[in-house]
């Protein structure tokens, strides 16, 4: 295994390890985005605190997360053509579903907030929650289909990802852990979590380095993803950490607005 091969697969092992805590964590909010039933009373008391734009209470976290996304994407299309084309592929109507969903989520957290209105962002709420679930089931079933259907590359069935065991494992599994991670709580079980999705990452690259050395671009091509991939790879690994050590909520994600903070505050009956 040539230099250029080891370092694009220890790159790919990053980004995947940030996709899974990142975005994982942005997905796991957006879960737990489901209105809860309130009353006037609670209307009156939890109106304080939604922020007037969402990219107030999304920041930094929503649009990094969003570029852990692509960059995963990127690499394994540019030094893993066929590994991803035989993901794809057999995984299409799991990779269909996490595109849906990445679409309805990013609407419901630019459009949600944008007028204050109860209804309005109940239902918005309602559509986060709902497309962050879809993307977490669908994120674990491409992650089983890594594994069970992806090193067949262009040789792979269309859709065989559905009849694997393993696809619909990580389906179950996935919203369970980006759950934890998304949790607004600084608690051991989200640590734990977040452990357990960054090695899980690195784990599944080095147990499949072999597939993906068999299915690896040419040695031209990883040649200048790994000297182009690097120098961008460093500098955005010190932006993601200096920015969760200055994060100043107990999640580092973003807090979504209830549809309680949409309504008008009653006003206070003049003094006798």
């Amino acid at each position: 295994m040539d230099a250029a091969l080891i370092a694009v697969q220890a790159t790919l092992a990053v980004l995947l390890a940030g996709y899974l805590v990142v975005e994982g964590g942005v997905i796991g909010a957006g879960m737990r985005a489901w209105p809860a039933r309130t009353t006037a009373s609670t209307t009156a008391r939890t109106t304080a605190a939604a922020p007037a734009h969402p990219g107030t209470g999304i920041g930094v976290g929503f649009l990094l997360s969003e570029a852990w996304t692509v960059a995963v994407i990127g690499l394994l299309a540019g030094a893993f053509t066929a590994y991803e084309a035989g993901l794809l592929v057999g995984a299409y109507p799991f990779a269909a579903a996490y595109l849906v969903a990445w679409l309805v989520r990013d609407g419901a957290l630019w459009f949600g907030p944008r007028r204050a209105s109860a209804r309005w962002a109940r239902t918005w709420s309602r559509l986060l929650a709902a497309s962050s679930a879809v993307m977490a089931s669908a994120s674990g079933a491409l992650l089983g289909a890594a594994v069970a259907v992806a090193p067949a590359g262009h040789h792979v069935e269309a859709g065989a990802a559905i009849a694997s065991p393993l696809v619909w494992l990580g389906a179950i599994t996935a919203p369970v852990l980006m759950r934890l991670l998304g949790s607004a709580d600084a608690s051991r079980t989200r640590t734990a979590a977040t452990i357990a999705a960054a090695g899980f990452a690195v784990a599944l690259v080095a147990v499949g380095s072999p597939v993906l050395t068999g299915l690896a671009s040419d040695p031209a091509t990883l040649a200048v993803i790994a000297a182009a991939g690097l120098p961008v790879l460093v500098p955005v690994i010190a932006v993601q950490f200096a920015w969760w050590l200055r994060s100043r909520s107990p999640s580092p994600f973003f807090t979504w607005p209830s549809p309680a903070a949409a309504a008008p505050v009653p006003a206070a009956a003049p003094a006798a």
